[in-house]
Order: C-alpha cells, then sequence, then structure tokens
C-alpha cells in the first residue's frame, strides 16, 4: 500500500489549556500498485474525502514552549471514496471504475456503500503563529468500517 500525501482544513476551538475540538475536512489518497491476482486489475487507487470533529490534547502541561508543542488526536469522520483501477503498468489513468465492475460480476446482485465511518488517530506538532492561527503538521492513521475504500488482497 502506498500512501500519499494530503490535506486537512478546519476550525477549531479551545475546550480548555490543553484540548481541543476541530471540525474537519480532508482529502487524501491511498494507492496499491502491482497486485498479482486475475480478478483485481494491476493497479489500485481510491481517493477519499472525510468531514468530522476530532478532539486534539496538546501536552503544554509537559513541553513548556510558547510556540510549538506537540499534539495526540482522536476523531470520528463520515467517509466517501472512490475507487478506481487500471491494468496499465505506467500508473497514468485509472481507468477502470470498480464498483461498475463488481456489478458486472452476476454473483454480486447488489453496490457496495462508497460511504463509511472513519475513526482517525493523529499525532504531529503545532505551531503557533499567533493567538488566533496556528500550523499543525502531522499524520492520521484512519481506521473504518468499510474495506471497500482499499482493495481485498488477503
Amino acid at each position: 500500500i502506498i500512501g500519499q500525501s494530503g490535506f486537512q482544513i478546519g476550525l477549531s476551538a479551545n475546550l480548555s489549556e490543553y484540548v481541543n475540538v476541530s471540525l474537519l475536512m480532508e482529502e487524501g489518497v491511498v494507492r496499491v500498485d502491482g497486485i498479482n491476482r486475475d480478478d483485481l486489475p494491476f493497479n489500485f487507487m481510491s481517493t477519499i474525502n472525510t468531514i468530522g470533529i476530532r478532539l486534539d490534547y496538546n501536552f503544554k502541561n509537559i513541553f513548556r514552549n510558547r510556540f510549538l508543542t506537540p499534539y495526540v488526536g482522536l476523531g470520528l469522520s463520515y467517509l466517501k471514496f472512490d475507487s478506481k483501477g487500471s491494468y496499465d503498468n505506467n500508473n497514468d489513468e485509472y481507468e477502470i471504475d470498480l464498483l461498475n465492475q463488481w456489478l458486472l460480476d452476476p454473483a454480486n446482485t447488489e453496490a457496495y456503500s462508497q460511504k463509511g465511518i472513519d475513526i482517525p488517530l493523529s499525532i504531529g506538532l503545532n505551531l503557533k503563529i499567533n493567538d488566533r492561527l496556528n500550523l499543525k503538521v502531522g499524520t492520521s492513521y484512519h481506521y473504518t468500517n468499510t474495506d471497500w475504500c482499499r482493495v481485498k488482497i488477503c
């Protein structure tokens, strides 16, 4: 699995000196290249969009630096994804809509949902620019209630 960069934008408010709550929107891409199975495309890519809330704990009680503090976060989000596949080794174009391909199989009688619930776990650094503006750099691991946004290769 090749995780690619994504972006996040949101608004946050302080619940206390150490805890923030945020309303966030995210977009990212998950990709798998070189799948070696007859029933799956050679390459797979899923574009993922989320909207949700997150609580962050900022460790200001441990780290006394006013401008740079680490944080951890836990959230709950609504997830929407669109999965595509490709038999092209160049990864230039993902021409196969995997939902449509799924429905072509007579054994599959209905479409799978391209929506789900997401629980992101985050860690990173918060840079205080001024009293009203912060820049966060971090990473998140997303637990989802669906396997359809990533190819089932097991």
